[in-house]
Parts: C-alpha cells; structure tokens; sequence
C-alpha cells in the first residue's frame, strides 16, 4: 500500500483508491446486476404463476369442479390438465390462463437457473 505523509497523518494515494474502486465496480458489478436482473424475472414470474394457479382454481369452481385448497401445490398439474382440457370442450380453443402458467413456470425455471450460472 503506498502511503503518503500529511501533516503527520498517513493517507492512501487518490489515484489507487480509485482504480482499487474501478476494479471492484467493474469484474463484480456486471455479475451482480445480470444476478440481480434473472433473479427479479424469477420472482415476477412466480408471481404471475401463482396469480394464474388461482384464477385457474377459480375457473374450475365456476364449472363445479372440486378444488382440494389444501393440496393445492401438489394437484396444481391436474388442475392445470382440466383446466385446458374443458376449455378445449367448451369453446375449440385452449384458455388464455393455460399459456399463461405454462410460460410463467418455464420463465420461472430459466430465469433462477441463468441467475445461478451468472453468480
């Protein structure tokens, strides 16, 4: 460490502490904000996962479907599978709440594991 003397007190050299600041900024930074970027995707997109799993259930109660609410995370692939499967009945067409936990889940899985390969 180069020190400089100043009126009896030690100090560090500007310019070292600015390219120690520089260096710090540049090889972590970049790093932590792509971490930063993918994790916030994958929080989002839970989010919307979540959301679109209710509106789901909600969907097939209007249909009088019976809905187990407290194994609701584990039965949440068949209710998804009804889901798409009635909608396909009742109008020809998968529903739009379909697509979206699809994507939802998926962008989820990818945006956490590129989060992880970018830390």
């Amino acid at each position: 460490m180069d020190i400089l003397p100043f009126e009896g007190v030690y100090h560090r050299k500007p310019y070292i502490e600015k390219k120690e600041r520089e260096a710090k900024t540049t090889n972590g930074g970049a790093t932590m904000n792509l971490f930063n970027l993918f994790i916030g995707l994958a929080m989002i997109s839970v989010i919307v996962n979540v959301v679109t799993s209710v509106l789901i259930t909600v969907a097939l109660d209007k249909r009088k479907i019976k809905i187990n609410f407290i194994f609701l995370r584990l039965l949440i692939l068949k209710y998804v599978k009804q889901y798409r499967d009635i909608t396909l009945q009742e109008t020809g067409r998968v529903g739009p709440l379909f697509y979206c936990w699809i994507i939802s889940i998926n962008l989820a899985l990818i945006s956490a594991v590129a989060a992880f390969i970018a830390k």
